[in-house]
């Protein structure tokens, strides 16, 4: 499995269109690709880093990192948090999910040296991403809060145990 990380412009949506989710999925991810740029259209690219996630020249899915003045009001100032994460359902259990956390991991470490932690929220009924989560090192921290749609749990992974984890990429 060889896989790559690839900084997307925010104007950009081509790369992102062929993402293909299950409707639910795509709820929890934040709705539909459009939609999600639309929102982060204007943002300060110093605090929004979208990434297109890319295996064998294809992409195969989509995350932003915020941090600074963009972090939610949940997440620590030490800490960048992920949104919109989606792997396209074609793609899903093979890796793929697992692989673009950790490469995002080594992203913040090498660019950002103060960052201790990546934070996430995740949709309590949104099991599949929530076990993916769990499996990459990602701890509960016992914070529920109402999110779009629903209940949601706020999840915090330590950067070095992340970063550390191996997968082959391009």
């Amino acid at each position: 499995m060889k896989i790559a990380l690839r900084l997307l412009e925010l104007d950009e949506i081509a790369p992102v269109d062929g993402i293909e989710l299950d409707e639910g999925d795509e709820d929890f991810a934040g709705g539909n690709m459009e939609r999600v740029l639309e929102r982060v259209g204007g943002p300060d690219i110093r605090t929004h880093h979208p990434f297109v996630i890319i295996v064998a020249r294809e992409v195969v899915g989509f995350f932003m990192l915020r941090e600074g003045s963009a972090l939610p009001p949940w997440a620590d100032p030490d800490a960048i948090t992920v949104h919109n994460f989606r792997i396209s359902k074609q793609m899903q259990w093979k890796g793929y999910g697992t692989a673009a956390l950790v490469l995002a991991a080594r992203w913040v470490a090498v660019r950002r040296a103060g960052v201790a932690k990546l934070m996430l929220s995740v949709n309590v009924d949104n099991t599949g991403a929530s076990r993916l989560y769990l499996r990459c090192g990602f701890k509960d921290l016992g914070l529920p809060l109402e999110g779009r749609l629903g209940t949601e749990v706020v999840l915090s992974c330590s950067m070095a145990e992340l970063a550390a984890k191996h997968v082959p990429v391009e």
